[in-house]
């Protein structure tokens, strides 16, 4: 150990950095377990397993924002029974998921493992599955999206367009009918009626001509307010372009999109 190793330095490094051990060790070139007897010579306790898998995050108003929006989509929040959640995303696209966790990895939101491939037989298809660390602040998000183990929208939700952009790309798509113009739906069919109701509501607030679909509890924003509502998230990510860019594409289908690809 090369450097003067003190008491205050192990405090800050493994107490308010919350670093593991292993990550200490390997900056200091030495085994994990001789970093653990030399905290313990100096008299710097270890973290109880549930310290361990519980981290701290400073969620700010952007990692809100891109989490709810992702939690509005496919997004799910896993509580771990030590006072601590983690966020699970799936995708098709694994690429899509990279990104997603390197924008999470900006507000200091740590991916756990890899991401893992799973075959869907039923759908003869690969989904792409991650998730983050346990974070506590993460325990407050749960319990106001599960607030009885089912997954509900917060009243307190308000639509932003970075949110909005996030749901969207996890939810969202360009309707193309063969007569007719091109719209929006949401694909809301999983959510209660009435949070699907208080959605599309805002989206009404906003200036956008948007209604609940009641055949499938989708939500539809017509011709008149697409091309503004696209305006208003902004536009596909650069950097995802090419998985999702269809869905900003107001002269193509999606099949129209698909065979050009190939």
């Amino acid at each position: 150990m090369k450097r003067k190793l003190t008491r205050e330095w192990f405090q800050k490094e493994y107490w308010e950095k919350q670093r593991s051990t292993t990550s200490i060790a390997k900056e200091l070139s030495v085994y994990p377990a001789d970093v653990g007897r030399f905290m313990e010579s100096l008299g710097v306790p270890r973290r109880t397993k549930q310290e361990a898998v519980a981290r701290h995050v400073l969620l700010t108003t952007f990692a809100l924002e891109t989490i709810n929006g992702q939690l509005l989509g496919d997004g799910h929040l896993e509580y771990n029974g030590y006072r601590a959640a983690s966020l699970t995303f799936s995708s098709k696209y694994e690429d899509y998921l990279a990104w997603l966790f390197s924008i999470f990895a900006s507000f200091g939101i740590e991916q756990s493992g890899r991401i893992s491939r799973y075959a869907q037989k039923t759908r003869n298809a690969t989904l792409f599955c991650a998730r983050t660390r346990y974070y506590r602040e993460f325990i407050d998000l749960r319990r106001l999206w599960y607030p009885e183990g089912r997954k509900v929208v917060p009243k307190t939700l308000l639509l932003t367009p970075r949110l909005t952009l996030h749901w969207y790309l996890g939810d969202g798509c360009l309707n193309h009918p063969k007569k007719g113009r091109t719209c929006i739906r949401m694909h809301t069919n999983a959510l209660p009626v009435e949070d699907v109701e208080f959605l599309a509501s805002q989206l009404t607030h906003l200036g956008f001509y948007a209604r609940r679909q009641p055949f499938d509890n989708t939500i539809y924003i017509n011709a008149d307010s697409t091309k503004a509502f696209l305006q208003w998230i902004g536009p596909c990510p650069a950097e995802i372009q090419h998985r999702y860019g269809y869905k900003w594409d107001l002269q193509h289908s999606m099949h129209q999109w698909l065979r050009e690809r190939r």
